[in-house]
């Protein structure tokens, strides 16, 4: 890929940054248990623009938590053991989506975690429309092309947010996630704004 073009996404990707932040936004993390098809949330976070939480619930799953989910996020059987079910959560959670734009940092995984988990207690799944993904949009920014896959290559959120200079801190907890998400869509923001 040319330079030229490169540099079309790159700006393409910081404008929607400073773009989706004029927007009434939120910014969503789930951690689950695990990364197959029947897996489900067992932490949810969602912050609204100023990174103050909106929503932040442990969650008791229907199905076990793996080994390498909990070495990842740290959250054990026993943390979830008189944690509230889904079901619980489901209309607090669909109350403080509703009618914003949800941005979240890998949005079709987060999704795809919460309506994994809807299908699992027959709950009316959450409509795709309204979510962004940073983590692609910080792909073109970044610029890394993978030619095997033809797009940009993905970036780790913690490796986004040191290529940006942004402090890592609660890397792996849903809220910590949330608020190293909306710091990176904002710092993507700031570059747009200075080369306006």
């Amino acid at each position: 890929m040319d330079r030229t073009l490169l540099a079309e996404y790159r700006t393409r990707a910081l404008g929607w940054a400073y773009a989706v932040l004029q927007q009434p936004l939120v910014v969503l993390d789930t951690e689950t248990t695990g990364l197959n098809r029947h897996d489900q949330v067992v932490q949810v976070a969602v912050i609204d623009a100023a990174g103050e939480p909106l929503l932040l619930r442990t969650v008791r799953p229907s199905v076990p938590i793996s080994r390498d989910a909990s070495r990842v996020h740290g959250i054990t059987p026993d943390m979830v053991r008189d944690a509230p079910t889904f079901p619980d959560i489901y209309d607090e959670l669909r109350a403080v989506l509703a009618d914003r734009t949800i941005v979240a940092y890998n949005a079709k995984f987060d999704r795809q975690m919460l309506n994994q988990t809807c299908a699992a207690y027959r709950l009316e799944k959450f409509p795709a429309q309204s979510w962004h993904c940073a983590m692609l949009r910080f792909a073109e920014y970044h610029g890394q092309w993978d030619y095997s896959r033809r797009s940009f290559r993905w970036q780790r959120l913690g490796d986004a947010c040191v290529l940006l200079n942004i402090l890592c801190t609660d890397a792996h907890s849903a809220l910590g996630d949330a608020r190293m998400t909306l710091r990176l869509v904002q710092r993507m923001a700031e570059l747009y704004a200075g080369e306006k």
